[in-house]
């Protein structure tokens, strides 16, 4: 009996890992797929996440608007996933205090490890410039013919 009553709290622990492997697993298999949607489905993601927040604040949507400084309309047309600008979106996303989350959005180039090896080698790339083909490199593509 005292060998099951050790093997017992063990494989809760390993069924909560395994819990946690598989809801990490999933939300990275979200995060794999939002690639591949269009921009009005993301448009409807990031809507129905906002709402969540705000539901959870708990916020009403004219609490949200006058603490955003923007009107009503604005984040009823936003929450039925309809297109706004940039700016409203901002708006509502500093008066959720979501604004910290940008950087997992678009990370700062210059922290990078390999911005640190340009800044010392003195590469900065401050603009891009298509390579030139010479006519006796040119590789094939179809409709050349």
């Amino acid at each position: 009996m005292r060998v099951l009553a050790y093997y017992i709290p063990i494989l809760a622990i390993n069924m909560r890992v395994l819990a946690l492997y598989i809801y990490s697993y999933y939300n990275v298999f979200e995060v794999i797929e939002m690639k591949y949607m269009f921009s009005y489905d993301i448009i409807s993601e990031l809507a129905k996440r906002t709402k969540e927040y705000r539901l959870a604040y708990p916020l009403t949507q004219q609490e949200l608007a006058d603490r955003a400084g923007i009107s009503l309309r604005s984040i009823q047309k936003f929450e039925k996933g309809l297109d706004v600008q940039l700016d409203i979106f901002i708006k509502i996303i500093m008066a959720l205090d979501l604004a910290d989350n940008f950087d997992a959005l678009l990370p700062d180039m210059s922290n990078r490890p390999s911005a640190y090896l340009a800044k010392q080698k003195g590469t900065v790339r401050k603009r891009v410039r298509k390579k030139k083909v010479q006519p006796g490199n040119r590789t094939f593509k179809w409709g050349d013919e």
